[in-house]
């Protein structure tokens, strides 16, 4: 799976984990070294997150449920807790930076292609 900013006709990440699960939600990216340039994790539905036991800096962004942007994080430290959103219900982790390197900001539409 990958993700389209449809705004800007970019993408984001063209290799994207889902996690859909309780379990893969808890997990998300600790115990990881880093995340790959090109890849993702795409938590849903969740409505905030943290970088409790992680290792390196993501970007988050905040999507309502017609994946409209709603809110952007550059680079959230490890053991940080993520802003409270509301109308949050995806949340799509990058690595650190790649916000800014593709211009998507709030208020873009993404979408989950194949």
């Amino acid at each position: 799976m990958r993700v389209v900013d449809l705004t800007l006709g970019t993408d984001l990440a063209v290799k994207v984990e889902v996690a859909g699960t309780f379990g893969r939600r808890l997990l998300g990216l600790m115990g990881r070294a880093a995340l790959a340039p090109g890849t993702g994790l795409l938590l849903t539905p969740c409505s905030n997150v943290h970088t409790w036991f992680m290792r390196f800096p993501i970007d988050l962004a905040y999507l309502d449920a017609g994946w409209h942007v709603l809110h952007t994080v550059e680079a959230l430290a490890p053991f940080r807790l993520g802003p409270w959103v509301r109308g949050t219900r995806h949340v799509l982790e990058l690595p650190a930076h790649r916000l800014r390197e593709t211009g998507t900001l709030p208020g873009n539409t993404l979408r989950l292609a194949d």
